[in-house]
């Protein structure tokens, strides 16, 4: 417990810089409003936005380098300084010269802060959770991106300054800087010697580095356009006022705010390659086909809604997992229907551990093969008083937290209740069929205390070891 207060502890200055990562989001905006002010051309105003890419493309290399020199917190607050800089130039400056000082200084700060806010964040959390924190980073960022247009709005609609929004990010920049350098971050060292220009450019040699490359450009380049571009297209096609124009680009931010959020919870649960493929290359039956497909996800229901509705095309789906298949347009009576189904089916699916006797939902194999060996785990280990989660996670070839997801879904128990209600139940054979003493079963299905095993029985059967002795006339041998 202490533990993760001192990792949120370090985490929340950490968002404030995401945050301001941000800021540089207000090139969209900005550029429309200081085109409409000093009356310039789209070409002249276009020149804005370039400095982000720019920038980016001149200084990210020379960054990493400088990062491995200085660390990774002090490469965070030099960005901070210039991002500060750069929002202090337009409350001086409103001019063409000022703005695009400042917007340079904003592309050069946002630099800094891509290239070394991420690793910074994998000194305070690692593992299973680095990659939802570094989504809910980016849902941070998403926040700045999307107040901006709002905040240009407000200050331009009360007070004919939209400006406004740059001192307002100027006192956010630096109380980011205050809590960050008040937080003592431990940085790993990096080992070897720091890399040149050469062999920084060399890396781009590698197929999978190029293509994450170029993709950062592209994600970067899609939201400076439809920063800058959806007032613009409102503004022209629907005769809209620039303030009102403005809160397109809050709508696309808001949905790529979700967007991230919902990563966060997400990448928690499945694989960051898995979700990159599902989110960016697949359609719906390839992405069916594939979490169906995987131990840690195919016991999930999938209800494909598509306007897809030949017979060809339903066929394909169920063959690819589908557990139900509706075309578009639908009645939502019949979706709500089939949803409640399928989570009727699954929690019968989850007795598949509990009684025999009732009925049981047909899964799919890989669940069956994956119950089949966990069941035969627990029964091969069952007098090892040693036997637990972690173990078994190792023999099933996954981690202790992808075991007990796997298990609560399927079973509604947890691994170690599951695995102590096995101990149970065998124990409760033993006594019917055996002439041993309820210690000896005690030890033979793996518990180390007879008392201990008497609680547990009592609480899962409803009686004692002893009572139920009674209760099917076997007399306790002296």
């Amino acid at each position: 417990m202490k533990n993760t207060k001192k990792i949120y502890a370090k985490l929340i200055p950490v968002m404030f810089c995401f945050f301001a990562m941000g800021f540089v989001d207000l090139v969209g905006i900005a550029t429309n409003y200081v085109k409409a002010d000093l009356s310039l051309t789209d070409t002249e105003a276009n020149i804005f936005p370039s400095m982000v890419f720019f920038w980016f493309l001149i200084f990210s290399v020379p960054t990493g380098m400088l990062m491995n020199r200085i660390g990774r917190k002090r490469t965070v607050l030099l960005s901070l300084v210039v991002t500060i800089l750069a929002l202090i130039v337009p409350i001086i400056s409103h001019s063409y010269a000022g703005m695009l000082i400042s917007f340079s200084l904003l592309g050069i700060g946002n630099t800094l802060m891509q290239v070394s806010l991420n690793p910074l964040i994998s000194n305070i959390v690692s593992g299973e959770r680095l990659a939802s924190s570094l989504t809910l980073g980016q849902f941070v960022k998403a926040i700045a991106s999307f107040v901006a247009p709002i905040l240009a709005a407000w200050g331009a609609i009360q007070f004919s300054y939209w400006q406004i929004l740059f001192p307002i990010f100027t006192i956010i920049a630096i109380i980011a800087i205050v809590v960050l350098s008040s937080t003592s971050i431990e940085e790993k060292k990096i080992e070897g010697k720091s890399s040149s220009f050469g062999e920084c450019f060399a890396l781009l040699g590698d197929k999978l580095i190029l293509l994450s490359f170029l993709g950062i450009m592209c994600h970067v380049g899609i939201d400076v356009g439809t920063n800058v571009t959806a007032p613009k297209i409102l503004i022209e096609r629907l005769g809209m006022e620039l303030a009102d124009a403005g809160y397109a680009t809050s709508v696309y931010f808001l949905f790529r705010t979700i967007g991230c959020l919902s990563g966060a919870f997400i990448l928690a649960k499945v694989s960051g390659k898995m979700f990159f493929a599902i989110s960016v290359i697949m359609d719906g039956i390839e992405c069916c086909r594939r979490l169906k497909g995987e131990l840690q996800t195919c016991h999930i229901p999938i209800i494909l809604l598509t306007a897809c509705s030949l017979d060809e095309q339903r066929i394909e789906g169920f063959e690819n997992g589908a557990d139900s298949y509706i075309s578009k347009p639908f009645n939502s009576l019949v979706l709500t229907t089939r949803v409640r189904n399928l989570i009727d089916g699954h929690k019968r699916m989850k007795q598949f551990f509990g009684d025999n006797t009732s009925e049981k939902e047909p899964i799919c194999d890989i669940d069956k093969i994956f119950i089949g060996k966990f069941k035969k785990l627990i029964e091969e280990g069952i007098s090892n008083s040693e036997l637990n989660v972690e173990d078994l996670g190792k023999d099933m070839g996954l981690s202790r937290v992808q075991l007990y997801r796997k298990i609560k879904a399927l079973t509604n128990y947890a691994p170690n209740e599951l695995l102590r209600i096995t101990r149970l139940k065998k124990a409760s054979a033993l006594m019917s069929s055996s002439d041993m003493t309820i210690a000896e079963i005690c030890y033979e299905v793996g518990f180390t205390s007879p008392s201990y095993f008497s609680k547990c029985y009592k609480e899962y059967f409803g009686e004692s070891p002893t009572e139920y002795l009674k209760k099917i006339g076997i007399s306790q041998p002296n």
